[in-house]
This record gives structure tokens, sequence and C-alpha cells, in this order.
């Protein structure tokens, strides 16, 4: 699934378009995951994260994922998830 296909219903604004096949938490050992990241302090770990493709945050925390395949914001990222 691409994180376009469920923008809206996660009421998310997608920033860089990219495909996720699981869910997952920062720690789930899981290939092409999708995560979020809802505070300053798990920034490292969500940068570290094995397997993670795509993820969810605020918009203040956007620019701390350059180099993430996939990025979406959104106010509530927990809630979004």
């Amino acid at each position: 699934m691409r994180l376009s296909e469920i923008a809206a219903r996660l009421q998310a604004t997608v920033v860089r378009d990219a495909e996720f096949v699981n869910l997952g938490f920062l720690f789930d050992d899981l290939p092409d995951k999708l995560i979020f990241v809802e505070a300053g302090r798990f920034v490292s770990a969500a940068r570290k994260a094995r397997g993670a493709r795509c993820l969810l945050c605020s918009g203040e925390l956007a620019a701390s994922f350059p180099d993430a395949a996939g990025l979406a914001t959104t106010a509530e990222p927990k809630l979004a998830f």
C-alpha cells in the first residue's frame, strides 16, 4: 500500500510517497514497515529502526527525516497510525 492511498483517511499530508507492506512499532523486526513518531525524543530511534520505510509524524518533526522513503505529516501521528 502507498501512503497516498491512505492519507485522506488519516488526515495526513504526504511529503514523500512510498509503498509499505507492514505496520510496526520502532523495535518490531518487520520489513518495509510504516511507523509513527509522536515526540522528538523518538527521532533518533526512528531513524535507526530496522525495516522502517514510511513514517507518520507531526509537521514539526518532518525535517528530522530527510532520508525516509515515505513521509506523511499529521497533527496526531499516534492516532492516525
